[in-house]
This record gives C-alpha cells, structure tokens and sequence, in this order.
C-alpha cells in the first residue's frame, strides 16, 4: 500500500510544508505493524498538523477510529481536520485544544495514544504523564530519534522510561520515511497490563 499519492489533498495549496509522515510502502507497513501489535482499534493523537498519520491510520485499517487534537498554530490544521472528517465519516473526530488543558478523563478509554504534540522536554512530559494517569495500555511517542535544534526527544522519552513512577516500558521502535529525513517513532506499553 503506497498512500502519497493519496496525500496530496492535505498539502495542496500552502507554501509552508513541515516535515511529515510520508505514507509510502514502508510507512503503511510500520503503521500496520503497530495496529496488528496493539490490537488498538481507538486512537486519541496529540498533534495532527497537516494529518498524515491519522490518514495513515485510518487507511491501513478501516476498523480504527481516531479523535486528533491540536493547539491550532497553523491555518492548515484546521482546513485539513476538516477534509479528514469527510474522507472518514465517523470515523475521525477532531478537537482545537492544547493538549495541557485535558484530563486523564479526556482520554481514558482509547486503545492507544500517540503523541506528537509539543516537543519542548516540559510539554512531553506533560503529555506522556497524561497518557500514563489515564491508564491508557498503549503509547506512541513519535519523532523518538529525530534530531529538533538542541532537544533530542529521546532523552526526554528515556528519562520517563527510567521513572520509577511511570509504568510503561519500550517495545519497539519503528522507522519510517518523513519528507524531510528518516524518523522514528517508539511504541511503549504499560507494563502493569503484561
């Protein structure tokens, strides 16, 4: 399944293009991979931008169901949250929030989370501890190894692993192609649920 193509309706038109996921071959088989692992079939994502990986997602499993928020700092996001809820009918919800604001009630009961939200070392945090408080089994934390200035999200990542007071535990790791470099993204579980 290669699904660029299929992606195009979510950047035409705007100048600026971030770095994304791009949904090739590879890029579907990893999502696959984390769907069949997980079992997740409910998905709450912090961070939808332009909303490849929700498309991503949705695609390589008809079964999912995702609910995507963001704080909104972009014209596109809204615009593209928009286009997503009518390519999946019922199947994709979106909320304009900062992510900081929800409560472990917000997001208990969804199969997994992914987070790519706010990359500062304090807004991972944040956002990992939220998943954590609301029992959540399955986290998804992208941009594990990828380089952003002078944060490296994945000293951030393995200095929560190493909390004694945060149950989740690594994985694995999944590689895949973004526009701009090769990204990964890590999948932990909580481990009081082993």
């Amino acid at each position: 399944m290669n699904l660029v193509d299929d992606t195009k309706f979510l950047t035409e038109g705007w100048e600026t293009i971030e770095g994304h996921v791009l949904p090739d071959n590879k890029t579907c088989l990893a999502f696959a991979s984390i769907l069949s692992m997980t079992q997740a079939k409910t998905i709450f994502e912090i961070g939808f931008n332009f909303g490849h990986s929700a498309y991503t997602f949705l695609s390589v499993d008809r079964r999912v169901r995702i609910h995507s928020t963001d704080i909104g700092m972009y014209p596109h996001t809204e615009v593209n949250a928009w286009k997503m809820k009518e390519q999946f009918k019922g199947r994709f919800q979106f909320t304009l929030c900062d992510s900081h604001q929800l409560t472990a009630d917000d997001v208990s009961g969804y199969d997994m989370i992914f987070v790519d939200g706010d990359h500062t070392p304090k807004g991972m945090v944040q956002d990992m501890d939220l998943c954590s408080d609301a029992g959540i089994e399955w986290m998804l934390v992208d941009d594990y190894v990828r380089c952003m200035g002078d944060l490296y999200p994945k000293a951030v990542i393995d200095n929560q692993l190493d909390r004694d007071d945060f149950p989740y535990r690594k994985v694995r790791e999944f590689y895949y192609p973004s526009t701009d470099r090769l990204n990964c993204m890590v999948l932990l579980r909580r481990y009081e649920n082993v």
